[in-house]
């Protein structure tokens, strides 16, 4: 219930222009591993191949 709250009041800011963010350095390779699972757990039924080069800048 807290993650709908705040995703609603996330989405009242932006439509407000007062969303903030802070950008800061991540792993490319764990973000898209990631979303590669939320999209599976979801129902997914195609499997998803990823190749992303080595060494990429976080």
């Amino acid at each position: 219930m807290r993650g709908l709250i705040r995703d609603l009041l996330d989405a009242g800011r932006i439509d407000s222009g007062t969303l903030s963010v802070t950008p800061e350095p991540s792993e490319v390779t764990t973000l898209v591993e990631q979303a590669r699972r939320t999209f599976l757990s979801g129902g997914g039924r195609h499997a998803v191949l990823v190749e992303l080069p080595a060494g990429l800048p976080r």
